[in-house]
Order: C-alpha cells, then sequence, then structure tokens
C-alpha cells in the first residue's frame, strides 16, 4: 500500500512539493515587489489594475486611467496584457500610451521585468 502511494504520488502535482524551484518567487514578482518599496509610504500613487490592490493601505491611491495623473507617483506592470492588467485601458497599447504620457513629465525611479515607476 505504501509503495503505490509513493508512485501515485509522484505522478500527480502533490511531487512539486519536493522541488527547490517550488518555492522560489518567480522574477516578474520580485521586480513588483521591489518596485513598490521605491515608493514612500505616505505619497499619492496612481496604479495599474494588478498592482493596485498591493497599494490598497495607502491614503490616496487612484487607477491609472487613460486621463493624466495628479499623483505623486505612477506605478504600472507595462508587459502585463491580459485584460484584467490592463483595465481600464482597452489592450496593452493604451496603458504603454498611458506610461509614456507620464514618463514626459516625470523621472524613471524603477524600471525592471516589465514594472515601471515614475515619480517627481
Amino acid at each position: 500500500m505504501l509503495a503505490g502511494a509513493v508512485l501515485l504520488t509522484s505522478a500527480f502535482p502533490l511531487i512539486e512539493f519536493l522541488r527547490p524551484s517550488f518555492y522560489s518567487v518567480p522574477a516578474p514578482y520580485r521586480a513588483a515587489a521591489d518596485a513598490l518599496e521605491t515608493i514612500p509610504g505616505d505619497a499619492s500613487v496612481a496604479a495599474s489594475n494588478h498592482l493596485a490592490p498591493q497599494l490598497d493601505g495607502r491614503p490616496n491611491l487612484t487607477l491609472l486611467t487613460e486621463q493624466p495623473s495628479s499623483a505623486e507617483y505612477v506605478i504600472a506592470a507595462v508587459g502585463d496584457s491580459s485584460p484584467e492588467g490592463t483595465f481600464p485601458h482597452r489592450d496593452l497599447a493604451a496603458l504603454q500610451a498611458s506610461v509614456a504620457r507620464e514618463r514626459a513629465t516625470r523621472r524613471v525611479v524603477f524600471e525592471r521585468g516589465g514594472i515601471v515607476v515614475l515619480g517627481p
């Protein structure tokens, strides 16, 4: 019975718990965590849809839209082409255009792994 359980376990996803790679943090998630650390805790932020929940404790958080932002910082996942990631923009190109517009009046604080932080 034990031998059968061991054989079946190796054929199913539970074997992943034994692989060191299961416990590593993917590079895009590391980049997002590093990017979030560059924004001061009391700063106002405009964030793309997938990053906004990570900032929800902030006193002044808005969703990055196609309109110019008055927030001190802008953070966006410019490599996330999923509809949920680009919302409320119609697609990735529209999100990237918004970031390019914001970049014209701000300095780049962080840029790595598809994550961009722009600040004063």
